[in-house]
């Protein structure tokens, strides 16, 4: 679930990072995670977290999207995303 209008404010970007790692992370990956910026920006300039636990390092890719970018899009950027990492 994303944070939408009469969503409680997170208390920190950082708190928010968490929350959506709930949201996609067994309860107690979630408590647990750790969250590290790379030396980089994204190709669209836009940060990123890396998203992981200690024991196994960075596992998932955070980045903000703009509002208006159809699914289609967000599906066609993961994969390939999916295929640069293979």
């Amino acid at each position: 679930m994303v944070p939408g209008m009469g969503d409680p404010q997170p208390s920190s970007p950082l708190a928010e990072i968490r929350r959506l790692a709930a949201c996609f992370l067994p309860a107690a990956e979630a408590a647990n995670v750790t969250i590290a910026q790379p030396p980089a920006f994204g190709f669209s300039g836009s940060p990123v977290r890396l998203i992981g636990l200690e024991q196994t390092g960075p596992r998932y890719v955070l980045k903000r999207l703009p509002t208006a970018v159809p699914p289609e899009q967000v599906a066609w950027t993961q994969q390939l995303a999916r295929h640069l990492a293979a």
